[in-house]
């Protein structure tokens, strides 16, 4: 498969089919496969390019700090590097707090916008206080010892319910990078800055997507991303928590699917 090199950092991606693109970017803790059930569905009608973030699946990790606006630099840096002048941006959680600062600073290479299970505002006090001693717990135990309890946060019961689909889920959160995802990742996401007010001046169709049990970027969240962007949609998705590509991937499908045809 395909790598890109951007500044200091080497991106590993998939690019299946042909027509518009549309750049997928997935969320802390987890690679390009969130999106394989879309791909395989959208690959016949656009152009889908699946990108490893920093320090997550294939792509390596950096040694130095970054923010979602660093990240953003490097999503619209990297497209250009494949010959992307744009994309339409579809990112969960991080992938969507790295998508929002691509559209206010980076507009000329954003078509539109899906953004999932994500996030505008900065993290609650009480949050960051348990991510962080969740961290810890990582750099301490490894990721086996937190993949259960994780698993429970990032994905909703009804998924969780299926002892294959809870074991395929605790494996991948197993497989991460420590230093990576639970240290400076994460620490990127914990210390986001607030962009809700900054919304406003997006222009590009928007789609807001989010899992009806979503417990780490909950609901009202996503409805207050939709309000701040003008014209947006919002879409909740039944039956699925924060990582709604895999819990219920038709319903997801089908919103990207609207949106696309809609961005289109």
């Amino acid at each position: 498969m395909p790598t890109a090199t951007v500044r200091d950092a080497t991106f590993y991606y998939i690019d299946e089919g042909a027509g518009d693109p549309v750049l997928f970017i997935h969320g802390l803790t987890w690679d390009h496969t969130l999106w394989e059930n879309q791909v395989a569905a959208l690959r016949d009608d656009y152009r889908c390019i699946a990108v490893d973030l920093i320090g997550h699946g294939q792509t390596p990790d950096v040694d130095h700090e970054y923010s979602f606006f660093d990240l953003a630099d490097y999503m619209a840096a990297f497209l250009h590097s494949i010959g992307v002048p744009s994309a339409h941006i579809v990112g969960l959680s991080m992938g969507g707090m790295t998508a929002m600062p691509m559209a206010l600073e980076h507009p000329h290479s954003v078509r539109s916008l899906a953004l999932l299970d994500t996030d505008a505002q900065p993290e609650s006090a009480e949050k960051v206080a348990a991510y962080g001693q969740l961290g810890q717990a990582v750099l301490a135990m490894g990721w086996q010892a937190v993949a259960e309890p994780v698993a429970n946060m990032l994905f909703g019961a009804p998924y969780l319910s299926d002892p294959a689909s809870k074991a395929a889920v605790v494996e991948k959160l197993s497989a991460n990078d420590m230093e990576a995802v639970a240290g400076r990742a994460l620490r990127t996401v914990t210390n986001r800055v607030d962009v809700l007010d900054r919304l406003g001046i997006i222009s590009v169709p928007t789609t807001v997507i989010v899992g009806e049990l979503d417990i780490a970027t909950t609901p009202d969240r996503a409805e207050a991303i939709a309000e701040a962007i003008p014209g947006a949609k919002l879409v909740r998705i039944p039956a699925a928590g924060h990582h709604s590509p895999l819990e219920n991937p038709e319903a997801v499908t089908a919103a990207l699917r609207e949106h696309l045809a809609r961005a289109g």
